[in-house]
């Protein structure tokens, strides 16, 4: 990991040389300081918050704040803060901010007069960081990204076409919405989305034509590997209100669920 971080910096730089985008040079250095790569660099600011010249970097402190205003542009999320000290405005890689929840900073350096390409907008400062996290909770890095990965687009497309029958003694989706936290889950539905390997697991989305919006589809995880369009039976126990950080949270989820393929 630590290799691949080293190489996807060297790459942004790289990149930020051909285009000239100050933007990209920008996280490149913050993800070079998020390593431990590339210490010099913050040294070199001797601890000056401001780094002496315009574009120099700093290591950035421990900073949580309530969020004011936020954006994204291109794949990054700009956020300004409400901190004990002051306001502050900070970037890093795309993420779920609402403006009135506070939020921390991870590692990072400071951007004096730094010029957002893509904004069309100059910063007096601004910290670039590695990620951002929930007051108190973890870093909404690797774990965000990956979600953000294994869900990308749901929650939005209900096919319409499945029509799947009922398990004996089991739920319909949409009656998965009726239990309480902790009741059995036995259904039986269509594989609408799959993504493996996520954080320990594999990720499904269940639908059996039943329920509408929210209710017509059903988070499944699971160590069984089945694949899209397959019928399967699914026996668990629901969980509700699961936050895993970064946005992600789930009225209802089965989770460790067994998994039988079912298709006729």
């Amino acid at each position: 990991m630590k290799i691949l971080a080293i190489l996807l910096s060297l790459s942004l730089a790289l990149l930020a040389g051909c285009t000239d985008s100050q933007d990209d040079a920008a996280v490149a250095d913050a993800n070079r300081a998020t390593t431990g790569d590339d210490q010099p660099a913050a040294e070199a600011a001797h601890g000056d918050p401001h780094g002496g010249e315009s574009g120099q970097a700093t290591a950035a402190p421990a900073v949580s704040g309530e969020v004011l205003e936020t954006m994204d542009a291109a794949s990054y999320t700009y956020v300004k803060l409400q901190t004990a000290d002051g306001e502050l405005w900070a970037a890093g890689p795309q993420t779920p901010v609402q403006v009135g929840e506070t939020i921390e900073l991870g590692q990072g350096m400071l951007m004096p007069d730094f010029h957002s390409t893509e904004l069309d907008r100059t910063f007096d400062e601004i910290w670039f960081v590695g990620g951002f996290a929930k007051a108190g909770g973890a870093q909404m890095d690797a774990v965000s990204r990956e979600l953000q990965n294994a869900h990308a687009g749901l929650g939005q497309k209900v096919d319409e076409s499945i029509d799947v029958s009922r398990a004996e003694g089991g739920q319909t989706v949409a009656g998965i919405y009726e239990l309480d936290a902790g009741d059995a889950v036995l259904v039986r539905g269509k594989v609408v989305k799959a993504n493996y390997d996520i954080m320990g697991s594999n990720w499904y989305h269940i639908q059996d034509g039943t329920g509408s919006g929210a209710s017509a589809d059903i988070t499944v995880t699971s160590q069984a590997r089945v694949n899209v369009g397959d019928v399967v039976l699914v026996e668990g126990e629901l969980s509700l209100d699961r936050d895993f950080g970064a946005g992600y949270r789930y009225d209802r989820i089965v989770e460790d669920a067994e998994l039988t393929d079912d298709t006729l």
